[in-house]
């Protein structure tokens, strides 16, 4: 199948599709696929979620060798800062949003986030709102402890995709002071933007109720530093069957991104296999993997994350 993805011009608005299901699949060949496309110039982009969804390790020294090539080691605005305008003026401008992509993708292959860096690139005055949403998504992964900080921040952005996307850091991120900064957003949006219909649904599955009063009495319950789900430190076995049990892409996305293995419903175009087989190979996995997690405990991809 990877000889067909060679086929597909770099263009092609069937090659982001072509390279899921390759990343999903594996094989002979299609490391080496990404690992070429993800070399040309002006092309590599789109390869940073294929290389990082197909899992294999190779894929950590061209990440961060790309990473160091455009932002050598900084972290800090004064350092960082002037790399971006040196992109910016260079000949694509599209590098400066795939930063935060790779900050994410070694996240996700257990790399340290390099602490700073996606405020530093958040906070650049001329970022663009591209490079401000892949910011706010990649705060979901790459965690530390300024991911709080910066994804409340990012609430107040002009831009609702953006803001959405920061209220899902703050979901995934589950800490006490959550539950304050999503009910702001619910009293200043309401159910007007897709922020503020995102941050009810997520005060909802946070705290296990959908009354504010009730969400706010419980949050201020919640132990600090701690990762809370349904109003109580987060279970993950529960969070492997609740998956298993229903057909939820969503669901399925958040298992992935905690525990680093998806359980459930699979990514599109793939179709869902029969409940009762999702069922069968999520308790394989928790015979095997389950007592790895602590309950309240921080993950992304299955590694501590550790936010003191």
């Amino acid at each position: 199948m990877s000889e067909l993805a060679v086929g597909i011009p770099t263009r092609s608005p069937l090659r982001g599709s072509v390279y899921r299901v390759l990343a999903r699949l594996g094989g002979a060949g299609v490391f080496e696929l990404f690992e070429e496309r993800f070399g040309r110039r002006f092309v590599w982009v789109p390869t940073i979620d294929s290389l990082t969804k197909l899992g294999d390790v190779r894929a950590v020294p061209l990440l961060e060798a790309k990473l160091v090539e455009l932002v050598g080691g900084s972290a800090s605005r004064k350092d960082t800062w002037p790399m971006l305008e040196a992109i910016r003026r260079g000949p694509d401008a599209s590098d400066m949003s795939a930063i935060a992509e790779l900050v994410a993708a070694l996240a996700r292959f257990g790399r340290p986030t390099r602490s700073g860096l996606l405020e530093a690139l958040y906070t650049y005055p001329r970022a663009s709102r591209e490079l401000r949403e892949e910011c706010a998504r990649a705060a979901s992964v790459a965690v530390d402890a300024g991911t709080f900080e910066l994804a409340c921040a990012g609430l107040r952005d002009p831009d609702e995709h953006v803001r959405y996307a920061f209220v899902e850091a703050l979901y995934f991120l589950g800490v006490r002071g959550v539950v304050g900064a999503l009910a702001e957003v619910m009293a200043t949006r309401g159910d007007s933007t897709s922020d503020g219909r995102q941050a009810a649904w997520r005060l909802e599955q946070l705290t296990g109720t959908d009354d504010l009063g009730s969400a706010l009495a419980l949050g201020a319950t919640f132990a600090p530093g701690v990762c809370h789900r349904r109003g109580e430190p987060i279970d993950y076995v529960r969070l492997v069957r609740e998956s298993a049990s229903i057909n939820d892409f969503l669901l399925s996305n958040e298992v992935e991104l905690r525990l680093g293995t998806r359980l459930g419903a699979p990514e599109p175009p793939l179709r869902a296999p029969a409940v009762e087989v999702m069922q069968h190979e999520a308790e394989a996995w928790l015979a095997t993997n389950g007592a790895r997690f602590e309950r309240g405990g921080h993950y992304r991809f299955a590694t501590r994350i550790d936010l003191a």
